[in-house]
């Protein structure tokens, strides 16, 4: 009797594994997640378009405080992201507002041989407010502060193992900083905190809660001339320990990824970046091997 209270313990522990998975996931592409060179404003009335596909080939997973499971788990990830940006002056302050959506496919879910399913959708729809209380080209200084909220909006079954939307309200805050060293080098750094509310339809149980969690992230940047930079760069996140009805469930967004990027604009309106990542250390969640982004930008 034990060892099937012991078991089923175990289990709801790795279902809840999976539904984090949907905020790791969806998070590969998200707005606040900065790109290289992305805290500098634009001139008031630009408008972006930008589209984004990603894909994370995830081999382990993670249990916080319990096990990492390796042989036969992993994960499949392929999302796209639509967004439009446009910017303005705010009581003398460079200024916009964007509205982003990302929709594809979870799909291989698997640990320790268990398939969990596959989930195709779309997730939350970001909406966005940033403005740049101090912003100096002379000595190439840029502070921003931005605002993110996802509503509820995404796809979601609570009869699914997975899913592409999460049934709760997002909201983040970011503090950035641009600054140039030289004419060719410069650097990217933010934090920024996420606020959860409860899912009230979880997989597993009546209530799904997760604490704030919190990242830290940083590029250093070269411009080998007007059209091509070259970055590497390093994202930190931390707590977020959630919790099904008030039992931690052995996930949290503690992770530690490297990243390469690469961008290059064709035109003065056209530019396209890839990006390379990888984790080096998760605790609580899917470990991704290997990550690929691709970008597009046209400005107008």
């Amino acid at each position: 009797m034990q060892h099937d209270k012991t078991s089923r313990a175990w289990n709801v522990c790795l279902t809840a594994a999976c539904i984090v998975l949907v905020t790791a996931a969806t998070g590969t592409v998200k707005a606040q997640e900065i790109l290289p060179n992305d805290l500098v404003p634009a001139p008031a009335g630009t408008n972006a378009v930008l589209g984004y596909y990603a894909y994370g080939h995830n081999t382990a997973l993670n249990v916080a405080g319990g096990k990492t499971f390796k042989d036969n788990t992993g994960l499949e990830i392929n999302l796209g992201v639509g967004r439009y940006v446009h910017y303005f002056n705010l009581a003398g302050m460079p200024a916009g507002w964007q509205v982003f959506q990302a929709f594809g496919s979870l799909s291989a879910a698997r640990v320790d041989g268990q398939s969990v399913g596959s989930a195709f959708g779309a997730a939350n729809l970001g909406l966005g407010l940033f403005f740049w209380p101090y912003s100096n080209d002379a000595t190439k200084t840029h502070v921003i502060i931005s605002t993110y909220l996802y509503p509820p909006t995404g796809t979601y079954d609570r009869n699914a193992g997975i899913n592409v939307g999460d049934n709760r309200w997002r909201g983040d805050a970011l503090l950035g900083i641009n600054q140039g060293i030289t004419d060719k080098i410069s650097f990217d750094a933010s934090v920024d905190t996420m606020f959860y509310g409860n899912n009230n339809a979880p997989t597993v149980g009546a209530r799904l809660s997760q604490n704030p969690s919190y990242r830290f992230q940083t590029f250093f940047n070269y411009a080998w001339n007007k059209s091509l930079v070259t970055s590497l760069g390093y994202e930190g996140t931390f707590g977020g320990d959630q919790r099904l009805d008030k039992v931690f469930s052995g996930n949290k967004t503690e992770s530690h990824r490297l990243r390469a990027v690469a961008s290059y604009f064709w035109t003065s309106a056209f530019q396209t970046l890839l990006e390379i990542n990888r984790d080096v250390d998760v605790t609580g969640g899917f470990k991704q091997a290997i990550g690929v982004q691709l970008r597009a930008l046209y400005v107008f």
